[in-house]
């Protein structure tokens, strides 16, 4: 089908050669593959030339004003995989396009990375051009944008996502269908993934990501890359970008393609370097807060109708600067600090330097997928990974003998294994069976925090999806069980406490789809075990600047979960389209793993810093998302919000380190009503106080709120078949000094100040002459 699209399309661009080569209409219909019917609320969109369009309840679609060349059309549905297709654009053109319906209910928040594709309670998705402008911003500043999603910060360069005010050891990131396994369970430990990889990006919320395992509890976010058999010829892009605060620069490029016409084998290649140096405060610098980081990304494909492999090497190469204002020499400057609206010995002083204290962190990943596609209704999908993460943390004072050597250094492997079974056994009924495997083995050298550990966990799992009419249901379950022993010294005898750990997860969903509306709900159970720094931590956290002591005593944390989600898409508000998405949600929690502060602050040889304790409580969590978007011909305005309410059952107390209320608008006008026109925008973040927190307990009350202003002018220049994407925004407008409450050390200083950030990128493309 892909081949003879391709065929028909090169041959309407020879006869059309000389038409304008931006004023080109593609019209068509989109079908299900399985029994030709027409697929209503269809999402057609041309990545390069960011445009897009839904089709009609017959399944039709036009897009107008489309430029001439080689682009990637990108199909999506509601229940189908998204698929890619190359085509060449010459002139006016019909198209039939295929897509393979399925169901996928228990998918909560979806965000790909070219066009909405409304799935199951799907919130917002980052375009295309969002991801190429990004300047090297971690995974968590992409994804703050969307419904739900915020970020937990470490200093100016370390940060994670936080979904409904979960985040570390509740939240899964799978990478190439690889989940990534690293010393990731602290505050300060950011993923190790390059988000210059990923096409898509999709996030699924809450206890519905069965498949992904039971510290999947908050949600999993997936980073794919484009399917490398749907390449034609040799493409790729360069882009460079650079930022004032920080005077960081970025240079990343990518190639992919086929290596030969003959045989079925593709590949792709892509490697970044970026190198930041002290970000800027509005009153100062945020001395050692630089960054480096040196990325590559390997990935070979050999694809047939039935079969297929692709084996993947990724690495993550990085080093990074802790806020040395955090590491303290005594209690008194300790309590000064806290106090304090500048840091001790402010500095207006920049450098690239990276010194002590600081963060070196090494990432391989290797992975081997093979499936087999025995007829259109059954596919079988195996998964063999290994992961090697090394993490060296050199303390602000020397204590080694060797100047260069770290104060403490985890190794980390683990190898997995996850097999995945789908069969459909009609167009309205499909079934997914599953298994994971997992084997770990951590080392330390150097001062103790965590011990060595060794890991085994296992699971499966079992969804059905089933339609009926204008209904669509869910339901599935899954058990994983997990062996952990710790190896440590205690009054120099060898403790090896061996503790086992399991637990049954399950999720319901049902979905309600008018012409203009949706209804989805979803109830589960999720669970999840102690990880090992909940349990046996003991001194110095480097990163948080934070001395913490876990708890033997935790047992696995398990929570009832609810979401309701309304969904309003193509209302009209005098003659224009308006869309209102508004989710509830509630997770109750038995033994929820709480990190909560122990006063006083602790006095060691590496200087004072504020204690911390792991226990566990009965806690609820509730709250609200919204976004609302309003097109007016080409003027957009959008609106998003997220509150989060979090308490302890049996006191009613507050809970701490929840986020805030925080308000997104964000006004933006098009010039042109061509495609390739520039587009200006105007946001607005507006964060509250967080009033709701136990008085007394933590080190400093949370900061006041704030009000944020960011601006950004992005578009595509036509350069013969390519499209340079471009932008060049400009984040804090104001130069506000404030402090985020999600940050761990906002005891210490301001968040950084106003950036003005430039991105291009350059894309290539060849084909071969037949």
């Amino acid at each position: 089908m892909k081949y003879i699209l391709l065929l028909l399309t090169t041959l309407s661009a020879a006869v059309c050669f000389a038409q304008n080569p931006c004023k080109i209409n593609i019209t068509g219909h989109v079908i299900d593959e399985h029994n030709n019917e027409p697929l209503a609320f269809a999402d057609v969109f041309i990545i390069e030339q960011a445009i897009g369009t839904t089709t009609d309840e017959n399944g039709g679609f036009k897009l107008t004003n489309v430029c001439s060349g080689s682009a990637q059309l990108r199909l999506s549905h509601v229940g189908c995989s998204a698929d890619t297709i190359s085509v060449i654009i010459g002139g006016d053109t019909h198209l039939h396009l295929n897509l393979e319906h399925h169901l996928e209910l228990l998918e909560l928040v979806e965000i790909e990375a070219e066009k909405p594709h409304q799935d199951i309670a799907a919130a917002e998705m980052l375009a295309i051009k969002q991801l190429s402008k990004t300047d090297g911003r971690s995974l968590a500043a992409m994804l703050e944008n969307i419904e739900g999603v915020q970020s937990l910060n470490t200093g100016g360069n370390i940060s994670k996502p936080v979904i409904h005010g979960l985040h570390s050891n509740r939240l899964v990131i799978v990478n190439q269908g690889t989940r990534i396994e690293g010393q990731q369970w602290g505050g300060e430990h950011a993923p190790e993934i390059d988000p210059l990889t990923a096409d898509e990006l999709e996030v699924i919320s809450g206890a519905s990501a069965l498949r992904y395992g039971p510290e999947a509890l908050a949600g999993a976010i997936i980073a794919r890359s484009t399917k490398l058999d749907t390449l034609k010829g040799t493409q790729g892009w360069l882009q460079m970008a650079g930022a004032t605060n920080g005077q960081k620069g970025l240079l990343a490029a990518k190639v992919q393609g086929q290596f030969l016409d003959s045989v079925p084998l593709y590949y792709s290649l892509q490697g970044s370097l970026a190198r930041s140096g002290d970000l800027f405060a509005p009153d100062y610098v945020l001395r050692n807060t630089g960054s480096f980081n040196r990325n590559v990304d390997a990935r070979i494909a050999f694809v047939k109708t039935k079969y297929g492999a692709e084996l993947h090497y990724g690495l993550i190469n990085t080093d990074l600067g802790i806020l040395s204002y955090a590491h303290i020499g005594n209690l008194t400057d300790l309590q000064n600090a806290l106090s304090s609206e500048i840091p001790i010995n402010a500095s207006d002083s920049f450098s690239y330097a990276i010194s002590r204290p600081k963060q070196h962190v090494v990432h391989e990943l290797t992975s081997a997928q093979f499936w087999f596609k025995p007829n259109l209704a059954g596919k079988l999908n195996l998964n063999l990974s290994r992961q090697y993460n090394l993490r060296q943390e050199f303390d602000k004072t020397i204590f080694v003998k060797a100047e260069n050597a770290a104060d403490l250094q985890y190794e980390i492997t683990t190898y997995q294994a996850d097999l995945l079974y789908v069969q459909r056994f009609s167009p309205a009924y499909k079934f997914e069976v599953g298994s994971s495997f997992q084997t770990q083995a951590n080392t330390y050298t150097g001062r103790f925090f965590i011990p060595n550990f060794r890991n085994y966990q296992g699971g499966f799992f079992a969804i059905n999806h089933y339609q009926l009419g204008k209904f669509e249901f869910e339901a599935g379950a899954r058990y994983d069980k997990r062996w952990q022993q710790a190896f440590m010294y205690r009054n120099d005898v060898l403790f090896a406490p061996n503790r086992q750990f399991e637990g049954l997860s399950f999720n319901a969903g049902m979905m309600y789809a008018a012409k203009k509306m949706r209804v989805l709900l979803n109830l589960g159970q999720a669970w999840r075990p102690p990880s090992i720094n909940e349990l046996y931590s003991a001194g110095l956290h480097h990163g948080a600047a934070a001395v913490e002591f876990g708890n033997e005593d935790l047992q696995e944390e398990r929570a009832q979960t609810a979401t309701l989600k309304l969904q309003f898409k193509e209302v009209k508000l005098k003659g224009n389209p308006l869309q209102i998405s508004v989710s509830t949600y509630a997770y109750r929690f038995d033994q929820f793993i709480y990190l909560v502060p122990k006063k006083p602050a602790t006095l060691t040889i590496r200087g004072a810093f504020p204690t911390f304790e792991y226990q566990a409580i009965d806690a609820l969590f509730r709250g609200v998302d919204f976004s609302i978007r309003y097109d007016m011909h080409r003027f957009q305005i959008a609106l998003r919000g997220e509150m989060v309410r979090a308490s302890e059952l049996k006191t009613g107390n507050w809970l701490l380190n929840i986020p805030n209320d925080q308000f997104d608008v964000n006004l933006a006008y098009k010039f042109s009503a061509k495609n390739w026109g520039p587009t200006i925008s105007l946001s607005s973040v507006l964060a509250r106080t967080q009033g709701r927190f136990p008085a007394g307990v933590d080190y400093a009350n949370p900061p006041s709120g704030y009000l944020l202003l960011n601006s950004e002018i992005s578009g595509v220049l036509p350069f013969k078949n390519n499209h340079i994407s471009y932008s060049f925004r400009v984040e804090n407008m104001l130069n506000q000094a404030y402090r985020n409450y999600l940050n761990r050390l906002r005891y210490f200083t301001d968040e950084p100040g106003r950036s003005f950030i430039l991105s291009i990128r350059i894309p290539f493309k060849h084909f071969k002459n037949n």
